[in-house]
C-alpha cells in the first residue's frame, strides 16, 4: 500500500522561493560580495569575465534569458565561478581565436576532509613523487615503486596490499584541440563559459565550436586500496585509496547531427564520434592521486550515529495510510506500527563487522581487513533537511578466480560442498557467507537452501551470523506478507478485487468454456490436454493486464507441479526426451476421482529442472498448471515460499481447468512432480505439443 507523508506547506514554500529569479540574482551578488572582501576579487571585473562587455545590464539578460529557459545549471555554474574565482577570460581562449589558450576553470587538486578521513604529512607529495608505473597496473607487483613510497613515509611502514580495480573513469572530461593542446580540464564548466560568452545562445556556441575539431579526453581509473591495521578490533584498520589515472584523447567535443537548444544539451550532449585508435594518445604519463586516507572505526561510529538519528526521525513521523486500490482512509500509523522491529538490527555498515566477529572466520582469527575494503559513500540531501548518510559497500581481496555457485543444482549437502570450495581458496572458514552478503560469486538462492535444508536435519550449520541473517530476512519478509495478505484478502481488498477479476474475466468466459467442452469430449487423453493448454492460454490473455505475472519472475517455479503421466508424455515428446518410466513420489489415481489427487509435497523451495536464468527453458511446452497459475496482485511477494508458514495468495480461479484436468486426464494413471518425472535437464528440442 502507498505510504504518503504529510505535506509540510512552509517547506515546500522555502524549496519553491529558491528558485526565483530574484532569489538567483540575490544569491549571485552575495556570493560574488563574499569573494571580493576574503579573496580581494573585484566583483565588477569578474562579471565581465563571466559576459560580454555591458556590465550590469548584461548581467540582467543573460540571468532573465536563463531563468526563462530555465537554465538552473548554469546560474548555480555562475555563482560557483564568482565565488571561486575559476572563471578565465573567453575573449582569450584559443576556441575563440585568441593566442593563448588557458584554462577556464583551474584544476584544482586536494583531499576533502571529513571527521574520518586522515591527513597524512608527506603521503599526497610522496605518491604524487613515484615514477611512471606499468600500463598493466592490476597485479600489485606492477605498484612496487608505489608501496615502497607510502612504506617510506612516518608510520606507514606496516602498511599492506590489498587490491586493486580497473574499469574506471572521472565523469569531467577534458577538452583538448586536435593536436593534443589542453584547453580546460572541466569540460562541462568550459563550455558554460563558452555559452554565457556567446550571449547564453547555445546554438551559435555549437556551430562556432564545431568548426574547430576540438576534442573531448577520458581518463581511465584504477583504484588502489592499501590497508594498516592497528589490530584489535575488527574495525581498527586505515584504509588508504589511491587512484592511478591516465587521461587520453578519446572522442569529438561535439555531435554532428545534434544541434543543441539549451545550455544542458550543450553539455549533455558534449560526446562526438568516437576517435580512430590512431589518435586515441595519452595525454602524458600516467599518475598516482591520493584520493582519501580513512579511519574505518570512526567512520562506522559516524554511521552507527547518523542511523541513529535516522531511527530517531522515524520513532516521530506519522503516515497517512490509505487502501491502494479503493483510497479509503485506514488511519495515522507509526513507523512500528508499518514495520515493527524495523530499528531491531545495527546499520548496516557496522552489521558487517558484527557478522564477520561473531562468525567462526572472526572467531579463528581472521582479520576482515585482509579479506575486504570498503567502497564508502558519504551522502547529503541537498534539500533544506539536509540528511546525511554514510553507506559502504565491500569489495573482497582475493586476487584469484572464484567459480560462481550455482544455487539450483544439487542437494543441500552438495550445494554446501560447493560453498566451502571457497573458504578453502580464500584460507578462511565460512568466508562464502559473506561472498553471498556481497558481490556476484553467491547469489542469495543459495543462503535460503542452505537454511532450509539446515531446518531439515540434512546439513549441520553452527554459525550464528548465518541464522541472524536468515532469522532477520525472514522476519522483515513475514512482516511484509502478513500487511498484504490484510490489504489484499481483506473485506475491502476482497471486494476490488472480485471486481478486477469479473471485469477481465467476462469478456473470456465464452472462449473458454468453448475450449473445456472441446477436451471433454476429446477422443484421447491426449488430444484433451492440447484442448485444456489452449483454455489456460485463452485465460492467461485476459488476466495478463491485472495479475502480478512477468517474464522473469521466477516465484511459482520453486514450487511443486503436479504433472500426469499423459501430460508429461507429450512435453517429453516435444522436447525431445521420455519422462522417467517410475518417477519418485509417483501416486496412482483412481479412475473414480472426485477431486484432485493428494501427492506429498516434495520439492516445495527447489527449483524447476526446467528454470535457467530465472526463465522457463520449455515455456511453449510448460504443464497446464503452470499455465494456470497467477496472482491477482502488484507483485510476487504472496507467491514465495517461507518453509512453516502458510501463506494466501490472491490466485486467479481456474478450478474450471483443474476439474477437466483431474476428472478427464490424471484419472486412472499416474501423478507426480514435474522435477521427478523430469530429474535433469534434457536438451531442449524444437518441437510441440502435438494435437
Amino acid at each position: 500500500m502507498p505510504i504518503k507523508l504529510r505535506d509540510d506547506e512552509a517547506k515546500e514554500r522555502e524549496l519553491m522561493g529558491r528558485f526565483t529569479k530574484s532569489a538567483v540574482i540575490d544569491d549571485l551578488r552575495a556570493r560574488a560580495s563574499r569573494v571580493e572582501e576574503e579573496q580581494g576579487f573585484d566583483r565588477r571585473t569578474g562579471t565581465a569575465q563571466l559576459l560580454p562587455p555591458g556590465a550590469d545590464e548584461s548581467t540582467e539578460a543573460l540571468i532573465d534569458r536563463a531563468v526563462a529557459y530555465g537554465e538552473w545549471q548554469a546560474l548555480e555554474r555562475m555563482a560557483e565561478g564568482i565565488e571561486e574565482g575559476q572563471l578565465g577570460k573567453p575573449a582569450n581562449n584559443q576556441a575563440r581565436g585568441g593566442e593563448n589558450a588557458s584554462t577556464c576553470f583551474a584544476n584544482v587538486t586536494g583531499l576533502r576532509m571529513h571527521e574520518y578521513t586522515i591527513e597524512i604529512p608527506g603521503l599526497v607529495e610522496s605518491v604524487a613523487a613515484v615514477a611512471l608505473p606499468s600500463l598493466s597496473p592490476r597485479a600489485k607487483e606492477k605498484h612496487e615503486a608505489l608501496m615502497a613510497a607510502v612504506r617510506g613515509v612516518p608510520g606507514l611502514a606496516a602498511v599492506a596490499w590489498a587490491t586493486s580495480r580497473e574499469g574506471g573513469w572521472l565523469t569531467r572530461r577534458g577538452v583538448a584541440s586536435a593536436d593534443g593542446l589542453v584547453l580546460s580540464t572541466d569540460h562541462a564548466a568550459w563550455l558554460t563559459s563558452e555559452y554565457l560568452a556567446d550571449g547564453a545562445r547555445a546554438l551559435q556556441s555549437y556551430e562556432r565550436l564545431r568548426e574547430l575539431q576540438l576534442r573531448l579526453t577520458k581518463t581511465e581509473l584504477t583504484e588502489i586500496y592499501l590497508v594498516l591495521d592497528r589490530g584489535g578490533a575488527q574495525d581498527s584498520f586505515v584504509q588508504i585509496e589511491i587512484e592511478m589515472q591516465q587521461e587520453t584523447l578519446d572522442c569529438e567535443l561535439l555531435r554532428r547531427w545534434s544541434a543543441p537548444r539549451t545550455l544542458q544539451d550543450l553539455v549533455d550532449e558534449a560526446c562526438g564520434d568516437e576517435l580512430p585508435a590512431d589518435e586515441r594518445l595519452p595525454l602524458g604519463a600516467p599518475r598516482y592521486v591520493v584520493k582519501r586516507v580513512i579511519d574505518v572505526a570512526k567512520f562506522l561510529s559516524l554511521a552507527d550515529e547518523l542511523e541513529e538519528r535516522k531511527r530517531e526521525r522515524a520513532r516521530t513521523t506519522l503516515f497517512d495510510v490509505r487502501d491502494s486500490y479503493t483510497k479509503e482512509a485506514l488511519g495515522v500509523k507509526s513507523l512500528a506500527d508499518l514495520d515493527p522491529g524495523h530499528d531491531k538490527f545495527p546499520c548496516k555498515a557496522r552489521r558487517l563487522f558484527s557478522d564477520w566477529e561473531a562468525s567462526s572466520a572472526g572467531r579463528a582469527g581472521a582479520r576482515l581487513c585482509q579479506h575486504w575494503v570498503l567502497k564508502t559513500s558519504d551522502w547529503q540531501d541537498p534539500s533544506p533537511r539536509g540528511l546525511r548518510e554514510l553507506s559502504i559497500v565491500p569489495v573482497w581481496t582475493y586476487g584469484k578466480h572464484l567459480a560462481e555457485v550455482s544455487s539450483r543444482k544439487g542437494t543441500g549437502q552438495q550445494l554446501l560442498d560447493k560453498l566451502q570450495v571457497i573458504d578453502r581458496r580464500t584460507g578462511v572458514p565460512f568466508a562464502w557467507f559473506f561472498y553471498l552478503l556481497h558481490g556476484n560469486r553467491v547469489h542469495d538462492g543459495s543462503g535460503h537452501r542452505i537454511i532450509n535444508a539446515a531446518e531439515a536435519g540434512e546439513i549441520d550449520l553452527p554459525e550464528p551470523a548465518m541464522k541472524n541473517w536468515s532469522s532477520a530476512d525472514r522476519a522483515a519478509h513475514l512482516a511484509r506478507v502478513r500487511e498484504r495478505e490484510t490489504d489484499v484478502l481483506g473485506p475491502s481488498g476482497r471486494e476490488t478485487l472480485d471486481a478486477r477479476a469479473k471485469a477481465v474475466l467476462q469478456p473470456a468466459n465464452g472462449d473458454r468454456l468453448r475450449l473445456v467442452n472441446e477436451a471433454l469430449t476429446a477422443p484421447s487423453r491426449a488430444k484433451a490436454i492440447v484442448w485444456l493448454h489452449r483454455a489456460a492460454d485463452r485465460l492467461g490473455m485476459a488476466v495478463a493486464p491485472e495479475v502480478a505475472c512477468r517474464r522473469g519472475c521466477a516465484a511459482c517455479c520453486h514450487q511443486d507441479v503436479l504433472v500426469s503421466d499423459a501430460e508429461a508424455a507429450l512435453i517429453g515428446r516435444a522436447i525431445g526426451r521420455k519422462p522417467v518410466a517410475e518417477p519418485a513420489g509417483a501416486v496412482v489415481v483412481a479412475r473414480d476421482l472426485q477431486d484432485a489427487p493428494v501427492v506429498p509435497i516434495r520439492h516445495s523451495g527447489e527449483p524447476c529442472t526446467f528454470l535457467q536464468d530465472d526463465q522457463c527453458s520449455i515455456f511453449r511446452n510448460r504443464p497446464l498448471l503452470c499455465r494456470l497459475h497467477a496472482n491477482f496482485d502488484r507483485d510476487a511477494l504472496l507467491c514465495q515460499i517461507v518453509p512453516g508458514e502458510s501463506i494466501s495468495a490472491p490466485y486467479v480461479d481456474a478450478s474450471i481447468e483443474k476439474a477437466v484436468y483431474h476428472g478427464k486426464v490424471t484419472a486412472g494413471g499416474l501423478v507426480a512432480d514435474l522435477r521427478d518425472w523430469f530429474p535433469t535437464m534434457p536438451k531442449q528440442g524444437n518441437g510441440t505439443l502435438a494435437e
